[in-house]
């Protein structure tokens, strides 16, 4: 089965403030995401993150190595504006793959995700557009077909495409 989520921001101690998170820190978000996320995707699962794993720059990468290695599945990142680290080093880490945008086709719909929605504009208007970083703006434009599968707007689970058309009502 393949999931999407996005905008984890691990390592981010204001973003709990910045999108009034139901945390009381950082590491309790971090475990509530960790957690969520493998009671949600299995083993053999694949998950698209949309961006903005975590807030950490310079050596720090290797932090992130261990909190990637716990969650199940395999995982492939969409660039976000915070993701600082070259791709290689995403790999190393856990990813499989490192994107600045992907399509693909899922359940019978064509699917687009970039992180940030300003790119909507390019789109196909058959294809549903998945991305982030906006957090709680909005979790979905239905007549447009766009889906923000941030975290924020999903109880800090990845959802799948069941979900996705459910909030698209298609």
């Amino acid at each position: 089965m393949r999931f999407w989520t996005a905008d984890w921001h691990f390592f981010h101690k204001n973003i709990i403030k910045y999108c009034n998170r139901p945390f009381k820190h950082e590491k309790h978000m971090r475990n509530a995401i960790i957690n969520n996320f493998n009671e949600t995707v299995g083993k053999n699962d694949t998950t698209f993150v949309v961006g903005d794993v975590a807030m950490l720059g310079g050596s720090q990468w290797e932090r992130l190595r261990g909190v990637i290695q716990k969650l199940n599945g395999s995982k492939h990142l969409i660039y976000g504006n915070h993701d600082e680290f070259r791709w290689q080093k995403y790999v190393d880490i856990g990813f499989t793959t490192v994107h600045s945008a992907l399509w693909l086709e899922e359940d019978g719909l064509n699917l687009v995700m970039a992180h940030d929605p300003a790119v909507y504009c390019t789109l196909n208007p058959d294809t549903i557009f998945l991305h982030a970083h906006i957090h709680t703006l909005y979790k979905s434009l239905q007549k447009e077909r766009v889906v923000n599968v941030g975290v924020d707007m999903w109880d800090f689970k990845p959802v799948n495409i069941k979900q996705i058309r459910e909030e698209l009502k298609i």
